[in-house]
């Protein structure tokens, strides 16, 4: 009972400090607090020359993966099972970037892509999940990937920084000392996660519809011989997903004239990964143009994941960052009726 109470208790999330001495009298401001671009009616400083070093590369596609390969599952799948696998498949992958993190920056990398990928899973099931449970999860992966960014920001700034580079380098080192500190509930994290999906184990094996606390889900599934309505399926979910992630990429076009490019290109890159992510369930649920919609959608991330990081990288050295291309050229493509119709044939065939 005790552990079943630990489940549902929801702990505010920890705060790190967010600025740091910089060993030079100075103050280091995290990447994500600079915003150099903002309210700025003419900008003369110096464009950014990404040299794309080493240091401050993105990370490959496949350092960022959607759903693992093995999982699929059909769109009558009970979606209880669906929600266990799943999480219990990218948990498990985030306790092993966790042990594997040794501090450098290659680790910081794969941590904070499975961190993301992890709580891309819970959210994508929260409907029928126990909402405490997965908001305390959530909230606690929030102060390590605060860190690993900062880290992964402050590398790309090294690496282009010439004589300044050390400042950027200490700062990197600190970050992701407090990345490391910020692991020290992880066991903690992963025997709750380990609960829950234990839960939406034992639940789906009874025939329950949905999880704690969910809403009740659109039932039309009827299964043969009982007469009534049988498990929310995979499908319930899916389609409205897929439409609900791409119309918050289609969303860019009320942002695109933000003040900020850094903000706009946050918020499609985000969107962009998470709209990947359902297209690699749906993949598995339909043989349908999932795989060509969800590569054109990887694409489209990569291209806008680099820019944002070198709008981030700009904001740090206190120069002009790129213009806003990728960002402009992902929305015009996904935009595209073609594209609609592929994500309709998608849901469709969920």
């Amino acid at each position: 009972m005790d552990d079943l109470l630990d489940l549902f208790q929801l702990a505010p999330p920890r705060t790190p400090l967010f600025v740091e001495d910089d060993g030079a009298g100075g103050a280091l401001k995290p990447p994500r607090s600079a915003r150099p671009l903002v309210g700025r009616a003419a900008d003369d400083r110096p464009a950014l020359v990404w040299s794309g070093a080493e240091g401050g590369a993105s990370p490959p596609m496949r350092d960022r993966p959607g759903v693992p390969a093995p999982l699929a599952f059909a769109g009558d799948t009970p979606v209880l099972q669906v929600a266990a696998r799943i999480v219990d498949a990218h948990a498990g992958r985030y306790d092993a970037a966790a042990h594997a993190f040794d501090g450098s920056v290659g680790s910081a990398r794969r941590l904070a892509s499975a961190a993301r990928d992890v709580r891309l899973a819970l959210l994508s099931f929260r409907d029928v999940l126990p909402g405490a449970a997965v908001d305390r999860l959530v909230a606690e992966l929030r102060p390590l990937v605060i860190d690993l960014d900062a880290a992964l920001d402050y590398d790309r700034a090294a690496a282009e920084a010439g004589p300044r580079a050390g400042r950027f380098q200490a700062a990197r080192r600190r970050a992701l000392a407090s990345a490391h500190g910020a692991l020290a509930g992880r066991e903690a994290w992963s025997a709750r996660a380990g609960r829950l999906v234990a839960r939406l184990d034992a639940q789906d094996a009874a025939g329950v519809r949905s999880g704690d606390d969910a809403p009740a889900p659109p039932v039309d599934f009827v299964e043969p011989g009982r007469g009534g309505a049988g498990p929310s399926r995979l499908r319930h979910v899916l389609g409205s997903a897929l439409w609900g992630r791409y119309e918050a990429v289609r969303a860019f076009e009320d942002a695109g004239g933000a003040d900020d490019p850094l903000d706009v290109a946050e918020h499609v890159a985000s969107a962009l990964r998470a709209l990947r992510f359902a297209l690699g369930l749906a993949a598995g649920a339909t043989d349908g143009p999932a795989h060509d919609l969800a590569a054109t959608v990887a694409a489209a991330e990569a291209r806008v994941t680099a820019e944002r990081d070198r709008r981030r990288t700009a904001g740090l050295l206190g120069v002009r960052g790129p213009a806003p291309a990728a960002v402009r050229e992902a929305w015009t493509a996904l935009a595209a009726p073609d594209v609609r119709r592929q994500l309709a044939d998608v849901a469709a065939g969920i």
